[in-house]
């Protein structure tokens, strides 16, 4: 598995602005150490005046947690987003180019071999994109809040209901035969 998503754009980056590439994309890749996920879709690339324009529509199967029962489930998320790579080093020259100082920390950039990685913007945007509490049913009942058994094999048996001793005398009224 690989946590590289590389293409070469040097021969894009020879052309004018606005010329364009365009790719499918199938691979798995790991995120944070994870499992692997699937990721797959379509990219382009478009030169612009500074650098290259990625517009990236994938979708991830992602490996993800259910929030109520703990399980471990699998589920499609769709990521479409658009990104500017800035080349570090003059594709005709060589020389090394200087990335704006105000975008050093916010930029992507395309590395010395003129590779640009869609790896970490995949990544963001996966982490974004992942639902902040996931199910893997939208009726999932979780676990039992006593007994911690997972309720989607069945109910438990414990006993759910704590009664509150200050209401006993109004229970037994109710509850008693007349």
């Amino acid at each position: 598995m690989s946590s590289k998503m590389e293409y070469n754009v040097a021969q894009l980056l020879k052309e004018s602005p606005g010329a364009s590439r365009e790719h499918a994309l199938e691979q798995e890749m790991v995120f944070d150490g994870g499992t692997p996920e699937r990721v797959w879709g379509n990219l382009r690339f478009m030169r612009t005046a500074s650098g290259v324009w990625a517009h990236v529509v994938v979708d991830v199967r992602a490996n993800l947690t259910c929030g109520r029962c703990l399980r471990p489930f699998a589920q499609t998320l769709r990521l479409a987003f658009d990104e500017e790579y800035l080349p570090t080093v003059d594709v005709n020259s060589g020389l090394a180019l200087e990335v704006p100082e105000s975008d050093e920390e916010e930029s992507l950039t395309i590395d010395g071999q003129h590779m640009l990685d869609l790896y970490e913007a995949i990544r963001q945007y996966r982490i974004a994109g992942a639902p902040m509490k996931a199910l893997c049913r939208p009726d999932c009942r979780g676990l039992c809040p006593v007994c911690g058994a997972p309720l989607y094999e069945g109910d438990c048996q414990c006993q759910r209901k704590v009664a509150d001793p200050r209401w006993a005398t109004l229970r037994d009224v109710l509850t008693s035969d007349k």
